[in-house]
């Protein structure tokens, strides 16, 4: 259980307490807790509406019991609507001066229906200027994704029921996929792998039945032929009238040297 403490101008006491409620059984319907958000968050500096925002769309007939959002100093104005199957739109949720002490569950005093095909949309604004009074940074600097209290999050946690373990398995693997998803999209973009330039200079050659290259590697001097491994790094595959064709073996990659015929 995280605490989020700020600074104050006093010093005062912390003691957090813990509530249980025990119930005569098991509860027949477990909930499930969904989390929509944008991952990728960077406010410039001086910014007064950033937006980022989410959505999904249900596969299967749920009840909404709980929302939860979440963001740091900068959150401005917490939107979250439903789009029903026949066109209709619901506020899900409206918090137009956010408060970082705000973030905690809001609980329905009604649960919420919503059938399959209903799409769920968030979207948050932050203000990352001198007018925040709340904004921690004096004067504002560029604010990105993070779990630190300067940084940013915006996060929106929906706890729901399905109306059967079928759905609530069909649900569940929505769900997975969504996330796997986001995280490829989320994953940094490498360049493939490539192999060093080839390190040998070519000297001569020879044909005497089966053709041989010399070639020079700094101070040292080979004389290989096709099949031969040079350092266990590079294959000689072949010797053609003007090119080797070697392998780097480390990463398997075909690299050719051009020469020339003595």
């Amino acid at each position: 259980m995280p605490d989020f403490l700020i600074p104050g101008v006093a010093q005062v006491p912390v003691q957090p307490t813990i509530a249980l409620y025990f119930a005569d059984g098991p509860g027949a319907d477990a909930p499930l807790m969904f989390k929509m958000a944008a991952e990728r968050i960077d406010i410039p500096a001086g910014e007064t509406d950033y937006a980022i925002s989410d959505r999904y769309t249900l596969p299967v007939d749920v009840t909404l019991l709980s929302l939860y959002p979440h963001a740091h100093f900068l959150g401005k104005n917490m939107q979250v609507h439903a789009t029903l199957p026949d066109g209709t739109s619901r506020t899900l949720l409206h918090i137009p001066q956010w408060s970082f002490h705000w973030q905690q569950d809001y609980r329905y005093s009604t649960p919420v229906a919503l059938p399959r095909g209903t799409t769920i949309a968030m979207r948050f604004t932050y203000d990352n200027s001198d007018a925040n009074v709340d904004n921690p940074h004096r004067p504002p600097v560029r604010v990105v994704a993070g779990q630190r209290s300067t940084d940013e999050m915006g996060n929106l946690l929906l706890q729901f029921v399905t109306a059967s373990s079928v759905d609530r398995s069909r649900l569940l693997e929505d769900v997975t996929l969504r996330e796997a998803v986001a995280n490829i999209a989320l994953s940094p973009v490498t360049s493939p792998a490539a192999a060093p330039p080839l390190p040998f200079s070519f000297m001569g050659r020879i044909d005497d039945g089966q053709p041989k290259v010399f070639l020079q590697r700094g101070e040292r001097l080979y004389t290989v032929a096709a099949g031969d491994v040079i350092d266990g790094q590079y294959r000689v595959e072949r010797i053609e009238a003007t090119t080797v064709l070697f392998t780097y073996l480390p990463l398997n990659i075909k690299q050719t040297i051009t020469i020339g015929k003595t």
